[in-house]
C-alpha cells in the first residue's frame, strides 16, 4: 500500500476528468460572473488538451441549464468584449461533454471539434 501512491493520484485525476464530462463541476472553478474562455480554461486544465473554442461555446450554451448569460460584457484587452455567464440550475450535463480523440484541437488538424 506504501508504493501506489502514484496509482491513487492516477486515478483521481482520471475521477476529476470524468466528472466534468457529466457534471456542472467545471462551473465551480469559475468566479461569477466568467465567460465561456474562462470556462474552457477549466476543462483544458483538467484534460491535459486545448480544446476547439468555437464547438466548446456552442455545446455549452446549447446544454440546459449549463451556464446562463448575465446579459453583461467584459472589455477585453483587444478584441470585441465578450459574454457573461453565471452558473446555470443543472447539475448533470444532458448531453455529457464527452472527451474523445476527436475532440481535441491538434496542431496539425486544427478543425478538429468538440462534440460536433
Amino acid at each position: 500500500m506504501a508504493f501506489d501512491h502514484a496509482q491513487i493520484l492516477a486515478d483521481g485525476v482520471e475521477r476529476a476528468r470524468s466528472e466534468v464530462e457529466y457534471t456542472t463541476v467545471a462551473t465551480s472553478f469559475c468566479t461569477e460572473p466568467f465567460t465561456i474562455s474562462d470556462l474552457r480554461a477549466v476543462y483544458e486544465v483538467v484534460w491535459g488538451l486545448p480544446l476547439d473554442p468555437s464547438n466548446f461555446r456552442r455545446k455549452v450554451t446549447r446544454t440546459a441549464g449549463f451556464v446562463e448569460p448575465t446579459g453583461e460584457r467584459r472589455v477585453m484587452e483587444s478584441g470585441r468584449p465578450a459574454a457573461l455567464y453565471r452558473r446555470g440550475d443543472a447539475r448533470v450535463l444532458v448531453p455529457p461533454l464527452l472527451r474523445s480523440a476527436t475532440d481535441f484541437r491538434h496542431p496539425a488538424t486544427a478543425d478538429s471539434s468538440l462534440g460536433a
